[in-house]
């Protein structure tokens, strides 16, 4: 057998993956379309949006390169977010999809971008069910797993004195992932799940459950739900004033809180779990939160949400990564995802073969009396 004929063809198609990979377009254009109600959105979220497509454009300046973004107002609402779907999924203009705030919408977007080979970048919390058996090509989630956080639940109610837990949850499948990572830690910490109610069961008999709790001598407890419940919070709180209270990532809504004078008056050493942490945990994450946190101070008067950073870092990994390979083809993009991951301001992200988010920092916030937060991490 003539070895000559079977080198040429191993060689044809190393160099057409790397020509697929490394295209020299003149235009190098990255068109990012952010979904989501820009009413409804985290505060400081569309900030760091326009904050990180303003400096790629700065940075790459003197490349091919050229970075911009389109907000697609869903209106909150499925159906309109289904249209712009199935709209975008066939744009050739667009390089990748911010997803938005609906997690029921975002389960079918997955499907529909990664069968048309379109980066869909989830920023907020995925149900854990949307990856079971699912192998995700171009789908990135950018949040820790609902059973992973469950189990920082689980961890930061072993660091407090109470032991005997109550949870109050819906029917969403957010909830009870997150109540199953907390029931299934595996942990040898003599906390005990005394009870477990769903929001809508206390309506009417409100006080019959809480003198079960008496009863049960519950002295901590744990709000899950897919939406910030702050009316049965206080509610709860008020009724219950020593227990020990866990909130989910639902809860973490500053721009309401600030505004709550007894909001903030109560919600003092409740813990918060998030769904990404973006706090500094090293010297070099300390001196570049120091310095995106002074130049937005400047900028803007005020100091920035968390969600500042987490929606900077999003669109910084989509550009840097496409200016680094060289390409704009969203497929290159994402296989260099999978295996490099990315390095942003205290958030580092690395991926499994679906996309899930694979590192995992266990750190919550404690709530001060004015509304702020301080980190604790299990690991201290």
């Amino acid at each position: 057998m003539n070895k000559k004929l079977l080198i040429i063809p191993i060689i044809s198609a190393l160099c057409a993956s790397l020509i697929s990979c490394g295209r020299a377009d003149d235009n190098k254009s990255i068109k990012i379309a952010v979904m989501g109600n820009a009413d409804n959105f985290n505060s400081d979220y569309k900030l760091g949006i326009e904050q990180a497509i303003e400096d790629l454009n700065s940075e790459y300046a003197d490349t091919a390169f050229s970075f911009e973004y389109e907000l697609y107002d869903d209106k909150n609402s499925y159906e309109t977010g289904a249209v712009i779907i199935d709209r975008l999924s066939s744009d050739d203009s667009v390089t990748a999809v911010v997803a938005p705030n609906i997690t029921e919408l975002n389960r079918l977007a997955a499907y529909v971008f990664d069968e048309n080979n379109k980066l869909f970048l989830i920023p907020y919390i995925l149900n854990d069910s949307a990856y079971s058996g699912n192998f995700y090509n171009t789908v990135f989630s950018l949040t820790y797993s609902n059973t992973k956080i469950g189990r920082i639940m689980r961890g930061a109610a072993a660091k407090t004195p109470a032991k005997r837990w109550a949870a109050c949850i819906d029917n969403s499948e957010l909830s009870m992932s997150e109540l199953h990572g907390f029931i299934n830690s595996n942990s040898d910490d003599n906390i005990k799940l005394a009870d477990c109610v769903s929001f809508e069961s206390i309506e009417g008999s409100i006080e019959e459950k809480f003198r079960m709790w008496d009863t049960l001598g519950v002295e901590g407890i744990m709000l899950l739900s897919a939406d910030e419940r702050f009316d049965d919070f206080k509610i709860i709180k008020k009724r219950f004033p020593d227990a020990q209270f866990i909130l989910n990532s639902s809860f973490d809504k500053s721009e309401i809180i600030l505004k709550d004078a007894e909001l903030m008056s109560l919600l003092n050493n409740v813990i918060q779990t998030a769904e990404f942490t973006g706090y500094p945990h090293d010297d070099k994450a300390e001196k570049e939160f120091k310095t995106a946190k002074e130049m937005f101070e400047k900028k803007h008067g005020k100091a920035f949400d968390l969600w500042y950073l987490h929606a900077y870092n999003m669109i910084r990994m989509i550009g840097d990564t496409a200016v680094r390979i060289d390409s704009t083809d969203p497929e290159c993009i994402a296989k260099a995802l999978h295996s490099d991951g990315y390095d942003g301001i205290c958030e580092s992200y690395e991926f499994n073969e679906s996309g899930e988010r694979t590192d995992y920092r266990t750190e919550y916030a404690i709530y001060a009396d004015n509304g702020r937060c301080y980190m604790m991490s299990l690991d201290e």
